[in-house]
């Protein structure tokens, strides 16, 4: 008998993945947590494998599991663009979102050309600024959604996590104190978490370079005026991963914060989009 995989199921399965566990997915699908564990159990008899193991209270995906949710992804994306086809541009209205710029050379490109191919009609407004500035245009009602990078637990949807790293330029060299620090201005919280690193390792420093351009400090940091403390996301030509030269430098999280006025009908379809893209980097 041929099998076939149900399309809810699988997004459930995604949900599972993407908010970490079995009540939080519930939570998000406005489902009880009994029918998600119901669901998963179908799943997993049309899959004909486990997609959960016990790791003491909590069940995390298996190796099958981990592999259906890639493609669980591929489907629910084709699907959605399938429907997002013929139904679109039926949408309409505005959505005023911010990013920050870790993500315009990654992720935003794709969450942009995706919405406007789905919702043509939908009037997008954009702003890429510094992480703090973002959450605060939220607060202030000035803008619908951010894609921001935080201190761990500090408000929004919890999108995954990064680890901070210090980049420095292939030909720098760290053992001369006080150590060039290139930050970003401040409020900023990797700024913060690189200051706070050293500080509790007595490591001396001076800030030699700011900017609130990720490109200008990156570009400062590639000629050798300073490091910086920066997710993977900035890698590239001309930088190399210092970390083990200095001090440990704490994990980040990527956050989608929302008013709680933005419109449901647009924002929804964008933060969904959001989710599925950066969920690849985390």
């Amino acid at each position: 008998m041929p099998r076939h995989l149900d399309l809810e199921l699988l997004r459930t399965l995604v949900a599972i993945a993407d908010c970490g566990g079995f009540t939080r997915a519930a939570e998000r699908l406005h489902r009880t947590q009994s029918a998600v564990s119901l669901q998963m159990q179908r799943l997993e008899e049309t899959v004909g494998a486990p997609l959960f193991r016990a790791a003491g209270r909590q069940r995390l995906l298996t190796e099958q599991g981990e592999i259906l949710v890639g493609h669980a992804r591929r489907l629910l994306a084709i699907h959605d663009e399938a429907l997002g086809a013929l139904s679109g541009a039926q949408l309409q209205g505005q959505i005023r979102f911010g990013s920050a710029q870790a993500f315009t050379e990654h992720s935003l490109p794709t969450v942009l050309a995706r919405f406007a191919r789905l919702h043509p009609n939908v009037r997008l407004e954009m702003r890429v600024e510094g992480n703090q500035k973002l959450i605060d245009a939220v607060h202030a009602g000035q803008l619908d959604l951010a894609l921001v990078i935080q201190r761990p637990g500090t408000g929004g949807e919890s999108l995954g996590r990064l680890p901070l790293l210090w980049l420095a330029g292939t030909e720098a060299r760290l053992d001369a104190p006080p150590l060039p620090l290139a930050l970003f201005d401040a409020p900023c919280p990797f700024r913060e978490l690189a200051l706070d690193a050293l500080e509790r390792e007595r490591r001396p420093w001076r800030i030699a370079y700011t900017s609130p351009s990720l490109p200008g400090l990156l570009a400062a940091v590639r000629a050798g005026l300073g490091v910086t403390a920066q997710t993977p996301l900035s890698l590239g030509a001309g930088l190399r991963v210092a970390t083990g030269e200095l001090p440990p430098l704490p994990e980040v999280e990527i956050a989608l914060h929302r008013h709680p006025r933005a419109p449901a009908e647009t924002a929804e379809p964008l933060a969904e989009l959001v989710r599925g893209v950066v969920k690849e980097l985390a």
